[in-house]
């Protein structure tokens, strides 16, 4: 969809803000660790977060951008 021009800041991106989150999982697992004593509210807030990810992904009609479905009707 976006072309081969624009390749490498989209997949630096994506690379960069799955670090990101892995590096926040991690340590604010063991900080929440550190202040409860245990995970259990580690895991009340992945399982919100999955949700949230599936309730933002729900909407998503996956078509071909027009620029790509023209050819194929014609």
């Amino acid at each position: 969809m976006f072309g081969p021009r624009h390749l490498a800041m989209l997949f630096g991106i994506a690379l960069f803000s799955h670090q990101l989150g892995s590096f926040l999982g991690g340590w604010g697992g063991g900080r929440l660790f550190d202040l409860a004593g245990n995970y259990t509210l580690m895991w009340w807030i992945s399982i919100g977060l999955g949700l949230g990810a599936a309730l933002l992904n729900w909407p998503i009609r996956e078509r071909p951008v027009p620029r790509l479905a023209a050819p194929a009707a014609g």
